[in-house]
């Protein structure tokens, strides 16, 4: 027993690892050779002349820190800064940002996507870095910031902030013509430095529309203005500085002394609309055209009077300013039989809600009792596709297509005048919007009777005397055609035999 395993383990330790290799089972004809040899690059001249700047490097990758409560409870409990990077970058980057710009190693990094599109990254950093002492010199610092507040805006900083610890009683110098003050603002968040807009009377001149009769005057700029009331204003630099911030309402002062006459009577009447070619440009036109229509100067213009009833005829003659922004008329029906039916099609609603109002005044204008455009329900169709020929994807899209419908229904009305509203509507037809016309042409009463009765007159009773029709046909035929050949030989001399 003993001597047959030392000889199976003798047999074992002589093969080797050879002792359990299989045969390859080839099923192709062709063997390519691995390659041997691998020779690394040596180019014999640089394939760029000018190499590309990083475009993602540490400015453009950190947009800029974030100071708020949340992001300040991150810095001081978790050791974790926030900032706003850009929505191209990756954590890599983010990190080799941080290193190069503050020179700490972040341990380690998330990110998210905010609401409002913006990148916001969480980077943690390590235990050798506290993230309190990097926030001072990124900009989290925790000191009383100084701010330049100009006097028109003080009274809102003082309104909505709850953190100035103090104001001090003499103006510390001007910065373009108006008095500063500083304020101490201890917060944990960077506030801007940048002076807020001064404020100034509200300008009583309406925008003028673009009309070249006259020159063209540029509107007087807003800071003259503010000048004037800065200047009338602004107190003397030894003047007191009010704590109450009751000498900081000056400009509600004199608005309210104001009166609602003085007001209206600043605002000026708009120039009236330029119409000719001479008055949009200054110029005469090179050459005259002939009206092949009727001026409208001599179109019946006659305001209508409101408190007199007036037909629809009269108002659809008469000048009426607006017209077609509002809603058509829409005549009523009188017999309740269907004539048209349009149906219009489009991806884009605001082209099919454009044509169907220009579909409904142009039916309106042609006396076309019409319907209120319908809104049919909205074809959805979705298609989910692999992003890529291969066939274990492991992302996927979708397209979706979405088509609007709407629906105008005609009643009453001539087949002319609906062959005429359709055939202006394919002559102005809107591109992006489709049209489908469904129309009906109705015969008089009776005719299917008529015409029935018609057939079966013609088949109860046949021509008999068909037969002697044709043969007295022949006949005619025969002797006109001897006539032309008799007469054929005797203007030849040739006698003719009896």
């Amino acid at each position: 027993m003993y001597d047959s395993k030392a000889k199976a383990a003798k047999k074992a330790a002589l093969q080797g690892a050879h002792s359990h290799a299989s045969r390859k089972t080839r099923t192709s004809a062709t063997f390519h050779r691995p390659n041997t040899l691998r020779l690394a690059r040596e180019p014999k001249y640089p394939r760029k002349s000018i190499p590309h700047a990083p475009r993602m490097d540490q400015f453009r990758t950190i947009v800029s820190p974030l100071n708020t409560e949340s992001a300040m409870k991150k810095i001081e409990e978790h050791n974790t800064l926030v900032f706003i990077v850009d929505i191209r970058s990756n954590k890599r980057q983010i990190k080799d940002a941080v290193k190069k710009l503050y020179d700490v190693q972040a341990a380690k990094i998330n990110t998210l996507i905010r609401p409002d599109g913006k990148k916001k990254a969480y980077v943690r950093l390590t235990a050798d870095h506290d993230a309190l002492d990097v926030a001072n010199k990124v900009g989290h610092e925790c000191r009383p910031e100084i701010i330049l507040i100009t006097r028109v805006s003080l009274t809102d900083r003082l309104a909505s902030s709850k953190c100035i610890s103090g104001l001090l009683d003499a103006p510390t110098g001007r910065r373009d013509g108006i008095c500063c003050y500083i304020a101490l603002f201890p917060s944990y968040a960077l506030t801007p430095l940048a002076r807020p807009p001064r404020a100034a009377l509200p300008s009583t001149t309406r925008w003028r529309r673009f009309n070249t009769n006259g020159p063209i005057v540029p509107p007087a700029s807003a800071t003259s203005d503010e000048a004037k009331v800065t200047k009338v204003n602004r107190p003397p630099p030894s003047t007191p500085v009010d704590l109450d911030l009751s000498a900081l309402s000056f400009q509600d002062e004199e608005l309210s002394e104001i009166s609602e006459q003085d007001l209206s009577a600043a605002f000026k009447e708009p120039p009236p609309l330029a119409e000719t070619e001479a008055e949009l440009f200054g110029m005469q036109p090179v050459l005259e055209t002939n009206r092949s229509a009727l001026d409208p100067k001599n179109l019946p213009t006659a305001p209508l009077d409101p408190n007199s009833s007036f037909t629809e005829e009269q108002y659809a003659a008469s000048l009426v300013h607006g017209r077609g922004i509002h809603f058509p008329v829409f005549h009523p029906r009188t017999h309740d039989i269907p004539v048209a039916n349009i149906h219009f099609r489009s991806h884009h609603p605001r082209l099919l809600d454009l044509f169907t109002h220009f579909a409904t005044h142009a039916a309106s204008s042609l006396g076309i009792p019409t319907s209120r455009v319908i809104y049919l329900p909205t074809k959805r169709t979705l298609w989910t596709v692999p992003r890529s020929p291969f066939a274990h994807k492991k992302s996927q899209e979708n397209f979706e297509r979405r088509v609007h419908k709407r629906a105008i229904k005609a009643w009453d009305a001539h087949p002319e005048v609906v062959d005429k509203w359709c055939r202006y509507l394919r002559r102005h037809a809107l591109g992006g919007v489709g049209m489908r016309i469904t129309r009906w042409e109705r015969l008089p009463l009776g005719v299917g009777k008529a015409r029935l009765e018609d057939v079966s007159k013609r088949l109860e009773k046949p021509d008999i005397l068909a037969g002697q029709k044709i043969k007295a046909l022949g006949e005619k035929i025969v002797a006109e055609e001897l006539a032309a050949l008799s007469k054929a030989k005797a203007d030849a001399n040739i006698p003719v035999k009896n």
